[in-house]
């Protein structure tokens, strides 16, 4: 379908952004204009076109600048987003949310702006469309041939040995002594892995206090020289601009560095995607602890859905849309936000029980084939999409380059039927 793309690629630092934005537009004539964040949404509120505007905003800007604001002392963020916010919910003709409880936050700004009124009345133009995601090519595991070398055999006694080509799924990242990232945790461990950054909202000291809680548990009950302990592997860490994320990051770090369990704590830093497979294939569970804040009331967790994809189990604190219905349809282990003995508990729960942890993998895996595919989730927009009138142009001609918004509606609904069809 590369045929049918144009990709224009700009920098956001450029000076002569909106310019080229604009430059665009006017040539490509769009029916419809869709930005996919808040930042290129109030870029795109400041553009000139005749077409239909559909604002994408995942996740809501005002309760990660209030965790934020939170976090570093400073309200600076909540005015730069409450501006950009208004900006954008002044000019959309569509707005799009992660969850139905930021939807309805939505619609209160769209009240306190008037737009709300007797024209609006019958029509609806704020849709809830959750996180979607499903199974790529590059999410396989390849399988590798390697050399072992036998000693000699009972019927050649004085042979010098042979050597035996084994099939392998992949590489071991962080398991084993010849592990690819060097974090050699032991092949036996019961790994608690952590996918992703430490974003203001996760609650390091809970975290913290709960998986330290269960490898003293275990400790206590098997002794120093216990045949299996738990260790926590994570990936992500500081990241660039993004100050209330590592400050939370930093305060984890400084929390396990005083814990005598601190060697259990392997930190893989950002990896490559292609790698992603292999993290997951060497997990047992997986772990995402959030404060209650309104970010966590009103967002969603990309890693459970990541997670449920990779058949990991998953243990989770209640907060978030995606934990509330993942626990309902018993997919996971959900534990009340801000308990430590609950994290403690829900990873214990997990590592004595494997009959447990299949089942959470199975329900886990079921959810998401059922309830994450793009087809599923994209047909509120294409709907919208085939419902979008034609702009007519002041010469005469009907549409932009697409020609017929119409046309492009059942171009991409059979796309996304297709892409979820594949068999990957």
């Amino acid at each position: 379908h590369s045929a049918n793309f144009i990709h224009h690629q700009f920098s956001e630092n450029d000076p002569a952004l909106l310019k080229m934005m604009q430059a665009v537009c006017d040539e490509f004539q769009p029916d419809v204009v869709v930005a996919v964040n808040l930042k290129v949404a109030y870029l795109v509120s400041k553009l000139r076109f005749d077409g239909k505007f559909w604002a994408d905003l995942k996740g809501w800007a005002m309760s990660k600048a209030q965790i934020e604001s939170h976090k570093l002392g400073d309200d600076r963020l909540v005015r730069e987003f409450s501006k950009m916010e208004e900006a954008v919910l002044k000019q959309a003709d569509a707005v799009s949310c992660v969850s139905e409880s930021q939807k309805f936050a939505t619609l209160g700004e769209l009240a306190l702006l008037r737009r709300l009124g007797g024209e609006t009345f019958e029509k609806e133009f704020v849709y809830a469309i959750e996180n979607a995601l499903e199974d790529f090519e590059i999410d396989k595991i390849e399988k590798v041939i390697s050399e072992v070398p036998r000693g000699p055999s009972m019927d050649n006694a004085w042979s010098a040995g042979t050597f035996e080509q084994v099939e392998e799924d992949g590489l071991r990242y962080f398991r084993g002594d010849s592990a690819f990232c060097g974090a050699n945790v032991p092949s036996n461990a019961f790994v608690v892995l952590w996918m992703g950054g430490y974003s203001a909202w996760v609650d390091e000291e809970t975290l913290f206090r709960g998986v330290e809680g269960a490898m003293a548990a275990i400790e206590e009950r098997e002794g120093q020289d216990a045949r299996r302990k738990i260790y926590f592997v994570s990936t992500g860490g500081i990241s660039d601009g993004h100050d209330a994320s590592n400050k939370t990051f930093l305060r984890f770090k400084e929390l396990i560095d005083l814990s005598r369990f601190k060697d259990q704590f392997k930190f893989l830093g950002w990896v490559a995607v292609r790698h992603l497979p292999y993290i997951y294939q060497e997990a047992d569970i997986g772990l995402n602890v959030d404060r209650i804040c309104l970010e966590t009331l009103t967002g969603a967790r990309n890693r459970l859905c990541e997670m449920i994809k990779f058949k990991l189990p998953v243990v989770t604190t209640l907060g978030t849309e995606i934990s509330y219905k993942l626990a309902g349809n018993g997919a996971c282990k959900g534990i009340e936000s801000g308990s430590a003995d609950g994290v403690r508990d829900g990873i214990l729960e997990l590592f004595h029980n494997p009959a447990r942890r299949k089942d959470y993998c199975d329900k886990g895996r079921k959810y998401f084939d059922e309830r994450c595919s793009y087809n599923r989730v994209m047909k509120p927009f294409v709907k919208w999409i085939d419902e979008t009138p034609v702009v007519e142009r002041v010469d005469g001609g009907k549409g932009g380059a697409a020609g017929s918004a119409r046309s492009a509606a059942s171009k991409l609904s059979n796309f996304i039927s297709r892409s979820a069809n594949k068999k990957s």
